[in-house]
């Protein structure tokens, strides 16, 4: 059930990202509407990992729930965040843009690491007489 919540979701935090767009609204305001969205996968893994755990629980007839939420996170692989890929079209820079500028400013990841994801997160479409 978290997972189609979650494709629902995803689903109308992209078209208000587009309305938000479409009506000229500010940059801040769009960051911030952008950031709230950002946290909602990890908000919902983390509401996966607490179903689960009660369901260990249920299962082992064990009444210590919080000893299984701390070591199935600490344990836990989170999915790869999937980058949408930048077109060119205008209309896409204020997303692409939210969600590179994470890579960019992180010191933590090798600068030809860097340029890497910045061409993996952009689609090969030639301009006219390419």
């Amino acid at each position: 059930m978290l997972d189609a919540k979650s494709v629902k979701l995803k689903k109308i935090d992209e078209d208000i990202l587009e309305l938000m767009i479409e009506t000229n609204c500010t940059q801040e305001a769009y960051n911030i509407e952008f950031e709230a969205i950002e946290g909602y996968p990890e908000k919902m893994i983390a509401w996966q990992v607490r179903v689960k755990n009660i369901m260990k629980t249920d299962a082992l007839g064990q009444k210590d729930n919080h000893s299984l939420v701390t070591s199935s996170s600490s344990s836990l692989r989170l999915p790869k965040i999937q980058f949408q890929q930048f077109s060119g079209e205008l209309t896409d820079w204020l997303r692409f843009h939210n969600q590179f500028k994470r890579i960019h400013e992180d010191e933590s990841i090798d600068d030809g690491d860097k340029f890497q994801y910045l061409i993996q997160a952009t689609t090969q479409n030639p301009g006219p007489g390419i």
